[in-house]
């Protein structure tokens, strides 16, 4: 009985076997996936098919990327499978298996041969022309990184013949230069992303074309290399994308231009021309590529009249200070120069030499072989040619003038000036074009140029002295300390931008002795003490006015002197007008007499004209324009002699006054609205003046005020030139 159920169950499982019925307990053999194929990849995506297999319930697609694992992508029961998360330019392997379900249990077949697939790289979205002239034979192309593409195909495809886009190259990098023998005309580009890795290789779709008109460059400028007086050399710039160049002549006839010839380089000399003619020239650029000829516009006409050019870049130098070399630009159609002179540099021009080269030593036709100091010497020079007989000349360069090195001038004196300053006088150099001012510091030992911020002047004045020698001086303004200076002075000759100089002078030593505003000598609370503006001094019992009253506002002129007899002031005064530093009008005036029914004393005012005025009034010295003074007024006694009773210290003034309560002297009361006792006062000053033109004019002006009538005596006393000292009687 066993043995007959045995037989009955293995054939019931046999059976199930062939029918593919589940039988419990037993796994159904599932057949192996096979034909897997690449049916599509994009940048994005990837898609499979395979050959179903029967009785398959269902399938599982595995994806690896590289050498990693296999990782189930996704389970299906179609025959097709898109894999999306991929990216570009990447390869991925795939595999499927085939699978049974029992229940929930599932039995897989034989996993598929692997299939490797690649996507393709992004597509190039646009191609942009980088740089290029307004006509190019090259032109720089550049677009956007595709993801993925490993490299880069340009394609070209000329417009004006038809031809189909070509590959020109194969480039890594996003731009690329594409050079043409002449500008090609209407062009197009496109651009292919690639991408490869092993074996496989794998391109996108074509970029937008970009359309280009790459014509040859128009000649900008035009110009002439050299020109005789028959022919014209005309040179100009390349022009991009030109292959060569038409050369045309404008013909005066009809006002059209003619083709001369055509080159292929930048120049072209034209002949056969009218000497002394003007003639219109212009250039047009010209490319030959595929066989297409394409030609610009003209270039911007250029007039060029036969003969030489001028001489240029005349200029000299000085050897040994009075060696003279002149030289020029050579002139290279040019068989000789001609070197004229001249003793104005206006009339009178002489022949001095006939030379071949560019240069010549124009002080070896002078007496020893040198320039005479102090004189001037003019010369000009023009070139020439010899043609078919005949010689033809340039025109006249410019005049240069030549100066040898003169001598070296010598310090003659220096004062301490107003204004914290000290002025130097030297002889004046002939044939000097100015002067350097060394000084020499205490502070380090070292000689340097005056320059701006040590100094503040550098300003020179020449005149003539009071001993009618020539001369030359410069005020130092701006010094503080009361050290001692040491000067020295070199002239110069200027030649362009280089100057050559003498030896330097004797050194001068001169000490700057400061004196303080007078204001200083006074405390505040005497300052205080005063009647109507006027400060008081009660050490020496002195009335005097501030160092900036309100009656600086107003200048002065003689109105005020003839008004004033009519306010019980009486005085006397003398003004003292003169003239210096190239035309600057001055006035120093003195009072002294009594001032009304309180007081006597004097005063002494600086006034400058800063303005010109149809009337002669005078302003009030600016603080700049301050003098260094000191007064003394003092009285006659009954005796016959003279007390000092008014003294105001040394110091910087516009206006210097000292005044006492009281009258000159007593008079008798049918005198005493009179005031006339002026003449018992005398005033003796101390002035120190600017510089020695400004001494030497206001010299002048007193002797011809005592001329007419002895008022003034001026004496002149210590180290310090620039002092004098003055009585007013």
């Amino acid at each position: 009985m066993n043995k007959i159920l045995h037989r009955a169950l293995a054939l019931l499982l046999v059976c199930l076997l062939l029918t593919g019925a589940a039988v419990p307990g037993f796994a159904a053999s599932v057949a192996r996936v096979t034909k897997l194929t690449l049916k599509e990849n994009t940048s994005t995506s990837i898609q499979l098919g395979w050959k179903a297999v029967s009785k398959a319930d269902g399938y599982v697609v595995e994806r690896r990327a590289g050498q990693s694992e296999w990782k189930t992508a996704k389970e299906t029961a179609k025959t097709v499978f898109t894999d999306t998360s991929v990216k570009p330019g990447k390869v991925y392997s795939y595999r499927v298996k085939a699978f049974v379900k029992n229940g929930k249990a599932k039995t897989f077949g034989e996993a598929s041969a692997a299939l490797t697939a690649m996507t393709k790289p992004e597509a190039v979205s646009e191609v942009q022309m980088v740089s290029a002239a307004s006509g190019a034979a090259a032109v720089t192309l550049k677009w956007p990184a595709a993801a993925g593409a490993t490299s880069y195909l340009v394609f070209k495809k000329d417009v004006t013949t038809n031809q189909k886009f070509t590959q020109l190259l194969e480039t890594k990098k996003e731009s690329c230069l594409v050079q043409f023998s002449a500008a090609p005309g209407a062009v197009a580009f496109k651009v292919k992303a690639v991408a490869k890795s092993g074996e496989l290789s794998e391109s996108a779709g074509f970029s937008p074309a970009l359309s280009l008109n790459l014509k040859p460059e128009r000649v900008a400028r035009l110009s002439a290399k050299k020109i005789t007086p028959t022919s014209v050399t005309l040179t100009w710039d390349p022009a991009d994308g030109a292959s060569s160049y038409e050369v045309f002549l404008r013909n005066e006839a009809n006002f059209e231009y003619e083709l001369v010839e055509t080159v292929t380089g930048t120049t072209c000399t034209v002949k056969g021309l009218d000497s002394l003619t003007p003639h219109y020239f212009a250039v047009k650029s010209v490319a030959s590529y595929g066989g297409q000829i394409q030609r610009t516009g003209f270039s911007p006409a250029y007039t060029a009249t036969t003969a030489f050019n001028g001489i240029t870049g005349l200029k000299f130098s000085l050897k040994d200070g009075n060696k003279a070399v002149l030289t020029w630009d050579k002139l290279s159609s040019a068989d000789g120069y001609e070197i004229e002179k001249s003793a104005d540099g206006k009339s009178d021009w002489q022949k001095l030499a006939d030379v071949k080269s560019a240069s010549f030593e124009v002080s070896a036709k002078e007496p020893g072989g040198v320039l005479e100091k102090g004189k001037q010497y003019f010369y000009r020079v023009r070139a020439y040619a010899n043609e078919g007989g005949e010689t033809q000349f340039t025109a006249y360069s410019e005049i240069v003038k030549i100066q040898p090195v003169p001598d070296t001038p010598v310090i003659t004196r220096a004062g301490t000036a107003s204004q914290h300053g000290i002025c130097l006088e030297w002889t004046a150099v002939s044939g000097a074009d100015g002067y350097e001012i060394q000084f020499c510091s205490p502070q380090d030992g070292k000689w340097r140029e005056l320059v701006s911020g040590e100094m503040r002047s550098k300003q020179f004045k020449t005149y003539v002295n009071e001993d009618g020698v020539k001369t030359v001086y410069y005020l130092d303004q701006g010094l503080t300390t009361t050290d001692t200076y040491q000067y020295r002075v070199r002239a110069f000759v200027q030649a362009g931008e280089e100057r050559s100089f003498t030896e330097p002078s004797n050194a001068w030593s001169q000490k700057y002795i400061y004196s303080p505003e007078p204001q200083a000598y006074y405390a505040d609370t005497f300052q205080s003490i005063g009647i109507a503006g006027y400060l008081y001094d009660p050490v020496e019992k002195v009335f005097f006015t501030a160092e900036d009253p309100w009656q600086r506002n107003y200048g002065f002129n003689t109105a005020y002197d003839v008004a004033s007899q009519h306010v019980f002031i009486q005085y006397d005064t003398a003004p003292i007008r003169f003239t210096c530093h190239e035309g600057e009008k001055w006035m120093i005036q003195p009072w002294k007499g009594q001032y009304g029914f309180l007081f006597y004393g004097g005063e002494i005012g600086v006034y400058k004209q800063y303005n010109p005025r149809d009337v002669e009034h005078y302003d009030c010295a600016e603080d700049k324009d301050q003098l260094m003074m000191e007064m003394t007024v003092s009285r006659r006694q009954l005796t016959g002699k003279w007390s000092k009773e008014i003294h105001r210290p040394y110091g910087s003034y516009w206006w210097v006054t000292g005044f006492k309560l009281g009258f000159v002297r007593f008079v008798s009361s049918l005198r005493a609205l009179r005031f006339d006792t002026y003449r018992d006062l005398r005033i003796e000053a101390r002035i120190t003046m600017m510089d020695y033109d400004m001494r030497n004019a206001f010299v002048a002006a007193v002797n011809e005020i005592n001329a007419k009538e002895r008022r003034f005596t001026i004496a002149e006393y210590g180290k310090n030139d620039l002092d004098l000292y003055i009585t007013f009687n």
